[in-house]
């Protein structure tokens, strides 16, 4: 009985619960980036918990050398989080401020509810990102920017920080940009970052999770396993980043059933260190190397 609570209810519970927070917190008058920093460090715990003792796949379980390669990784994710907020967000706002001006209005449904307006945010958000995500599949250059968030050969929860911190600019970019040129307010944006966190750890944890229509809305774990395939044909899908609608929309939706039989960059490698993965969008070619048989 256990187990079907955790399967079926830690997926919406965690959300729900971390969006919770996050509201209330905002609520109360806190600044929004250590509420989503600390909201979504948090969230780690149950899931490290729940990869013990529910794992969707025994094998993904990391050994040491990738935890420690990938808490450095969601350190300078973080970093990079930071920048582009303090950036972007800056560059973009002044830009949202000059429209503005020239329409007299902001393009955001304030009257709203604030549910709806989270809707509109998230669907905002996740329409930039899907577009940026699928491109980065398509070009060589964002490819060799994108390309060491699929050098891990397991799916578990730190999976989610393997990102090089440019291309978590680039990803938060394009998840903020549109909120800002619509005018979003700052909790609409704290909430669709907190929930955007939440999600790539869940989408990604290592556990025996039961989605059932949820697979029909949103990017869960179902969904994105196979966008971390080592066969191309089936990773050049499933793009959307929170949401799985876009997909829908745009026709790259895919999920056979099961999981993919090999994870990571097809038959070739990415050396597990930390420095090799910070170099590698200047030298991908070089650093990747075939994938051992025992693999």
């Amino acid at each position: 009985m256990i187990r079907n609570l955790v399967a079926w209810g830690l997926y919406p519970s965690m959300l729900l619960t971390g969006l919770t927070a996050t509201h209330l917190g905002l609520q109360a008058g806190y600044n929004v980036t250590p509420i989503a920093m600390g909201v979504v460090l948090l969230a780690t715990l149950p899931l490290i918990i729940a990869q013990r003792f529910l794992p969707a796949e025994e094998s993904w379980n990391p050994d040491l050398r990738s935890y420690k390669v990938d808490m450095l990784h969601m350190a300078s994710t973080a970093m990079a989080t930071d920048l582009v907020r303090a950036t972007s967000m800056g560059l973009v706002l002044q830009v949202a401020v000059v429209m503005h001006g020239w329409f007299g209005r902001s393009f955001w449904p304030d009257s709203w509810p604030l549910v709806a307006q989270f809707a509109l945010g998230v669907a905002a958000g996740d329409f930039g990102a899907y577009w940026v995500h699928r491109v980065c599949h398509k070009l060589p250059l964002l490819w060799r920017l994108h390309a060491m968030h699929h050098s891990s050969e397991q799916m578990y929860v730190f999976a989610a920080a393997r990102n090089h911190p440019m291309n978590a600019i680039l990803m938060n970019a394009a998840h903020l940009i549109p909120l800002t040129l619509l005018g979003a307010p700052v909790e609409i944006i704290g909430l669709t970052t907190v929930f955007t966190g939440l999600h790539g750890m869940l989408q990604h944890c290592n556990v025996d999770l039961k989605h059932g229509w949820f697979n029909h809305v949103f990017a869960t774990a179902d969904l994105h396993r196979w966008h971390h395939s080592a066969d191309m044909e089936e990773s050049n899908r499933n793009f959307g980043n929170n949401l799985i609608v876009w997909d829908w929309v745009f026709g790259t939706r895919y999920l056979p059933g099961g999981h993919p039989e090999q994870l990571g960059l097809g038959d070739v490698s990415l050396r597990e260190n930390f420095v090799v993965h910070l170099v590698s969008p200047f030298w991908l070619n070089r650093l990747l190397a075939p994938r051992p048989p025992s693999a």
